[in-house]
């Protein structure tokens, strides 16, 4: 990687040659502007930090320009193709690895920001989970090799594992108080893992006076980690509250029933409690809280996977609550409660039912960030009440009982790795070119066969491979047991995804047959899930997980208890990819982005296939002829009315009767059973139609709010169009639609589309109206740009 030397000399004869006055000259010192924030790495770098890896022997390499590097067991993969953008860091070998950034000339650098209150954060996505007894830290460094301060991660690891990316703060203070000085800077971030690890890495940055932003770390945590009853148990099962022989057990059995006002009544059975409210008057609130009983608190990170809230609910009576439904939450007095847990209406209304919450539903937000410092700080182990009421609203008659409080880990398999850096090599990874003939991939990653070729552009051992299929034949990639002996797979197919991740080199053709499939023997295929849209709404997009349940195979006769191949990736014809980390998840089925077993639509062709523009018609007037594959229309308001004008190349919509705070807009919508599949047009592809608003009213943002639509699986994002005048052509882009702020494809609601355009006004609140509005459309297609 070429590197940039910037001594401070030159550095000040530089600022020198551009002032108006020779610095020796002038005694008066400017003021220095403070700054807010420092990028170390990432977009918007000075370039003045390399990053670099520290493999098990100490020895070091720096990443280069391509953001690639392979030094003994540590190797970074660049996940975009801009400099300083975010990599996939992966440590293997079962030894310690270490990725920092340190000056380029070796000296120290002046980090000109005040500390005092500042964060070092970083971006990352843990791609792997920590094992039992490993440790993830963050340190610093002003001298060569001589850390300073020293930040768990562990935790932050643990509980992040398998989710969105997550923005980890550390406080700088951590580090000054151990020594650092960032006025002279060798090394401002420096992660080291004393064993495997596979997550990225991007975006590191010093923050000003951001100590009291959400999820800032902890320099030190007094926290126990939650541990097992039994540590040979599979499920892991952790007791909070039980009533035994010989009393309570578990570690949260201090026990309160609170009130606001009024009183409820606790008693005491065999083997569980309950609560009778008692005394409770109109619009107060309160409820049952289990909590440890010296004050102490814990660790429950390494359960947040997979792992679960179960207890034994018994609810002899509502009463007249009106919704008739209870929250449970777990809590930190320092930090916080989780998310809310509502269970629905009536649950356990007179009978036993055995109660379970995914504790990531409770610690995850819904921007997919992770509650961490609560996690990591419980002292309130369960909290659950009835919903709370207000004004005439009351809980008195409402009885309800509980027992066996426990969290444990739902499916004990959890996660079984297939292919990848830390899998047991139960499975070679076989090639098939277009004439039948297999050759086995050996260690290097690198094989050539027929029609067919891999390459591990990295060298890490089970790294992510290169797969090309060419010369417009069939190819196929299988991961098959080393020794043609079956495999017992040890998950719940019913509730377990096939997952391995992707990024889709080449753009697949809408007719091209590209489908996952399993074996119970050497060339007999069970089940198959087609592929195809979902590479390519994949193609350019980096990096995307395939998410396939375990159902659509074991429906269909695989049993995974007898596998020879539990994937198998087929293409009709030309295919370029990279494939790895290919993993069987347990209860995972209702992640985000799992793929149906049978698709009822296939990628969405242009109207004429030889317009370079790829246009689809979705709603168009000619001259008063209407045309399109959504021409089913719906102005709807939640109260009054609007009106339905049409013209000879377009429609309008005026808000004719709207009161305060009511909402609608127009819906365009196929008139058929069938839904579109939009994945052929999301890399470049754009939602186009004309648009002219008559009268913004008195809306007080005066934006319009576009989105597409699917009514089995959702919406998409929403794209706000700002104020204009006079008729213009709208492009709204499908990435923006379909894409989140991660970068994951909404892949289930851009397969199966019927809404094709929903646009209404910006949503008003109970005051504000859209009477008198008016706005105009017509001649709305896709194309691709």
């Amino acid at each position: 990687m070429e590197q940039f030397t910037f001594g401070k000399k030159t550095l000040i004869a530089s600022l020198c040659a551009l002032s108006l006055a020779g610095c020796l000259d002038d005694p008066y010192e400017e003021p220095k502007q403070s700054v807010d924030s420092i990028v170390l790495y990432g977009s918007g770098d000075d370039g003045l930090f390399s990053m670099a890896v520290i493999d098990s022997s100490g020895t070091k390499a720096f990443v280069d320009s391509s953001g690639s590097v392979s030094q003994g067991n540590v190797h970074t993969q660049s996940m975009t193709e801009s400099t300083s953008g975010d990599l996939d860091v992966t440590i293997t070998n079962d030894e310690n690895g270490r990725i920092l950034l340190e000056s380029n000339d070796g000296e120290a650098v002046f980090l000109d920001i005040d500390t005092s209150k500042a964060i070092l954060q970083f971006d990352s996505k843990m791609k792997s989970k920590p094992i039992v007894g490993q440790e993830v830290y963050l340190t610093t460094q002003k001298e060569m090799d001589q850390d300073i301060g020293h930040v768990e991660l562990t935790s932050t690891f643990l509980a992040s594992y398998n989710g969105a990316t997550q923005t980890v703060k550390v406080p700088l203070s951590c580090f000054i108080s151990s020594g650092m000085d960032f006025t002279q800077a060798l090394a401002p971030f420096a992660l080291e893992s004393s064993s495997n690890l596979d997550f990225t890495l991007g975006n590191i940055q010093i923050i000003a006076d951001s100590i009291e932003q959400d999820d800032v770390l902890e320099c030190q945590s007094t926290s126990d980690r939650v541990e097992a009853d039994d540590p040979n148990d599979s499920y892991q099962v952790s007791t909070l509250f039980k009533v035994g022989d010989t009393g309570t057990e578990g570690w949260a059995t201090g026990i309160t029933n609170w009130m606001t006002t009024g009183e409820s009544t606790l008693h005491w059975a065999s083997d569980h409690i309950r609560v009778e409210y008692t005394d409770a008057p109109a619009g107060e609130n309160g409820g049952l809280v289990f909590a440890t009983t010296d004050g102490s608190t814990l660790d429950i990170s390494d359960y947040i996977d997979t792992g679960i809230l179960k207890f034994s609910l018994n609810v002899s009576s509502y009463a007249s609550h009106p919704t008739k439904r209870l929250q449970v939450q777990m809590e930190s007095s320092e930090f916080g409660n989780s998310q809310p847990y509502l269970l629905n209406e009536n649950t356990a209304a007179n009978r036993w039912t055995e109660i379970k919450i995914p504790l990531s539903d409770l610690f995850t937000r819904e921007d997919g960030s992770v509650n961490i410092n609560s996690l990591k700080n419980i002292d309130k182990g369960m909290s659950i009440l009835p919903e709370w009421v207000e004004s005439t609203d009351t809980l008195q008659g409402i009885d309800f009982s509980i027992r066996d409080i426990q969290i444990a880990m739902s499916d004990p398999t959890k996660e079984i790795a297939l292919y990848g850096p830390s899998d047991d090599q139960s499975f070679d990874v076989v090639i098939i070119d277009s004439d039948g003939i297999e050759a086995t991939v050996d260690e290097s990653g690198n094989m050539m066969q027929g029609n067919i070729q891999t390459q591990n552009p990295l060298g890490t051992p089970r790294g992510t491979l290169n797969v090309n299929i060419s010369d417009n034949k069939q190819g196929r990639l299988l991961l098959q047991s080393n020794d043609s002996s079956h495999v017992n797979l040890d998950v719940d197919p019913s509730s377990a995804t096939l997952q391995f991740d992707v990024s889709t080199m080449s753009k697949p053709a809408l007719d091209q047959e590209i489908y996952v499939t399993t074996q119970n023997e050497i060339g007999v295929d069970i089940g198959k899930v087609s592929i195809t849209s979902a590479l390519l709404a994949n193609y350019n997009q980096g990096t995307q997980v395939i998410k396939v349940p375990l159902s659509c195979f074991s429906d269909n006769g695989m049993d995974f208890a007898n596998t020879i191949s539990p994937l198998s990736l087929d293409s009709s014809t030309n295919l370029n990819f990279q494939f790895g980390n290919a993993r069987i998840i347990g209860s995972s089925i209702e992640q985000s982005n799992v793929l149906e077993c049978d698709t009822t639509s296939t990628p969405l062709a242009a109207d004429d296939i030889n317009d370079p523009y790829a246009a689809s018609k979705v709603f168009d007037l000619d001259n008063w002829a209407l045309g399109g594959w959504a021409t089913g229309i719906d102005n709807w308001m939640t109260s009054g009315a609007s009106t339905l004008d049409w013209a000879p190349d377009h429609i309008r919509i005026t808000y004719t009767d709207a009161p305060a705070g009511a909402n609608g807009g127009l819906v365009l919508k196929t008139t058929d059973e069938y839904t579109r599949d939009l994945s052929n047009y999301i890399d470049t592809g754009v939602l186009q139609f004309m648009f002219y608003v008559d009268n913004y009213g008195d809306h007080p943002t005066r934006r319009f709010q576009v989105q597409m639509e699917s009514s089995e699986f959702g919406n998409s994002q929403p794209y706000f169009l700002e104020e204009q005048s006079g008729w213009q052509q709208v492009q709204v882009p499908l990435r923006a639609l379909f894409s989140d702020d991660s970068g994951n494809i909404d892949i289930n609601t851009l397969k199966n589309i019927d809404t094709a355009v929903s646009i209404l006004p910006e949503w008003v609140g109970s005051t504000d109206t859209l009477q008198d509005m008016q706005f105009s459309i017509g001649s709305v297609q896709l194309v691709i740009l």
